[in-house]
């Protein structure tokens, strides 16, 4: 048996999950600089330089407990940045 999927099949991506242990190890010793970039981002969006849309909701009538949400942003000052979270 093979374990190469067929032409044209679609294959799952690998997926992590984050502990709250690793983050905490990540952020360490960073509070002061997160913060930071907390309070500026706070003031951009306070001085209009931002864009936060209501969030976007993907339902499934055959499968009500089910959905994706879809949240984009963008800030602007020196970092000008734009993205979107995804949540399903």
């Amino acid at each position: 048996m093979s374990s190469v999927p067929p032409t044209g099949a679609a294959t799952v991506p690998p997926f992590a999950v984050i502990s709250g242990g690793q983050v905490q190890q990540a952020l360490q010793g960073g509070e002061k600089q997160i913060m930071e970039v907390v309070e500026a981002t706070y003031r951009l969006h306070g001085a209009g330089d931002s864009v936060n849309p209501p969030s976007y909701f993907l339902r499934f009538p055959d499968r009500p407990a089910d959905r994706i949400i879809a949240l984009p942003a963008s800030i602007g000052g020196q970092v000008r940045v734009d993205g979107l979270k995804w949540i399903s």
